[in-house]
């Protein structure tokens, strides 16, 4: 198993509590794509033992000749300081990563987005993601988030990658165009290679949240509404405010309704748990959209 991570742009603060929580639980290999070479951070980060591969060392040509042909269609956000070309990067990421996946030969790549927290080494999991080429969350009709992803091997992505090219072709609805809304109508187009990871026990009510459940021991996976609740909204799309205890507009369910509990392993490390109303249910990621990634940290550094 490898853990991969892509930010172009400035890196942002945050990467050093993503990386120093996915070195309290995983000691593989852990790959940065990143540009932004000369970051300050990238000195705190040598001592976790990763790997750093330039942009340009995996930047895809495909990519970059789609989006200049249909750049009117993307949005971009300058309230996002540092982050306004967002809706770009995001589906750019894909691109990259299957370049440095051909480049380094790398195979069971989980790829994290910067804001993710793990709350279990991720090789626990292989051997119920590796059934499918790829895995990721539903998170509501018409969205799929790929806060954490699971992709099986080099040429996993074929489909997934040919089908994005495709999608910003034929664009033409009047909502922005995003990634969420591209994985989930690629999962629905191929759902032999989408796994859908469970973001929700058993119910009636939350079906295509409960998929595959029972295969993941009863935990499950956070698309960003419990982590939205626990540590808040991101302070630059929420006028500066951060708003913790919120049922996040986007997500199908209503995580507000239930109990939380930060319980303790035997290394000492905090881990986030969900009540069912008969049995406690481990959380095994965190989305923090609010990128305040030291309130969930399972140890401070």
């Amino acid at each position: 198993m490898i853990i991969a991570l892509s930010f172009i742009g400035k890196l942002p603060s945050y990467i050093i509590d993503c990386i120093h929580q996915i070195r309290l639980f995983f000691n593989g290999e852990i790959y940065l794509i990143l540009d932004d070479i000369n970051s300050f951070y990238l000195t705190e980060l040598q001592k976790y033992n990763i790997k750093i591969i330039e942009y340009s060392k995996v930047v895809s040509n495909h990519f970059i000749e789609s989006y200049q042909r249909n750049k009117n269609k993307f949005v971009v956000l300058p309230t996002l300081v540092g982050r306004e070309l967002l809706f770009i990067r995001s589906f750019e990421r894909f691109f990259l990563l299957q370049n440095a996946m051909k480049q380094f030969n790398m195979s069971d790549v989980l790829f994290m987005e910067l804001d993710n927290l793990i709350y279990d080494d991720p090789n626990n999991w292989l051997s119920e993601f590796s059934k499918n080429e790829l895995c990721y969350m539903f998170d509501n009709n018409d969205r799929c988030s790929s806060g954490i992803m699971y992709i099986k091997n080099k040429n996993s992505m074929d489909n997934l990658l040919n089908y994005t090219l495709n999608y910003f072709n034929n664009y033409n609805e009047t909502d922005w165009m995003n990634e969420m809304t591209l994985l989930y109508r690629f999962q629905q187009k191929y759902p032999s290679e989408v796994q859908l990871l469970p973001t929700f026990w058993k119910s009636d009510e939350y079906k295509d949240s409960c998929i595959n459940y029972d295969n993941y021991k009863n935990t499950i996976f956070d698309a960003a509404a419990i982590g939205i609740f626990l540590t808040g909204t991101d302070p630059l799309t929420n006028n500066g405010n951060i708003d913790i205890g919120h049922k996040w507009k986007f997500s199908i369910i209503d995580y507000t309704k239930y109990r939380y509990e930060w319980k303790t392993d035997d290394l000492d490390r905090k881990i986030p748990y969900i009540w069912d109303g008969s049995s406690w249910i481990k959380i095994n990621n965190l989305h923090i959209h609010s990128k305040q990634l030291y309130m969930g940290l399972s140890k401070q550094k």
